[in-house]
C-alpha cells in the first residue's frame, strides 16, 4: 500500500508497507521502511529511513530522518522520571521541551515502564 494516494507527485521512492501512503502531490521524497513519511501529502525533498521516520510530516520540505521513530526534534533529551508518547510531533516536542526545563524528561525505549 505504499504511495496509495499518489495523484501527481513525481520522483518519489517508497519501500516498505504504508510508506508515503497519503502522498498526493509531494515530489522527490524517499521513504524506506514501514510507515515512513506515511502522512506526507504535499511535502517535497524529504528523506526518511527507518520504521515510522518522519511519520507525521505532512507538508515539510528538505527534512532528513534516519532511525527508528526519528523525528524533527533538534536533540535527544536527558533522562528523567516521567514517560510521554505523542502522535503529534509538534505537540510532543513542545511538551518535552517544557518537561526538560523542569528536569522531567526521558525519551524512547529508555522511558520507565
Amino acid at each position: 500500500k505504499s504511495l496509495l494516494s499518489n495523484t501527481t507527485g513525481a520522483w518519489n521512492t517508497a519501500i516498505g508497507g504504508y510508506s508515503l501512503l497519503y502522498n498526493t502531490t509531494g515530489s522527490n521524497n524517499t521513504a524506506i521502511g514501514s510507515y515512513t513519511l506515511s502522512l506526507n501529502t504535499t511535502g517535497i525533498n524529504n528523506t526518511a529511513n527507518g520504521h515510522k521516520s518522519l511519520y507525521s510530516n505532512t507538508t515539510g520540505i528538505n527534512n532528513t530522518a534516519v532511525g527508528l521513530n526519528a523525528t524533527f526534534a533538534p536533540r535527544a533529551f536527558p533522562a528523567g522520571r516521567i514517560g510521554f508518547s505523542s502522535q503529534s510531533g509538534a505537540l510532543g516536542l513542545a511538551l518535552l521541551e517544557r518537561a526538560e526545563a523542569r528536569g522531567l524528561t526521558r525519551v524512547g525505549r529508555e522511558a520507565p515502564r
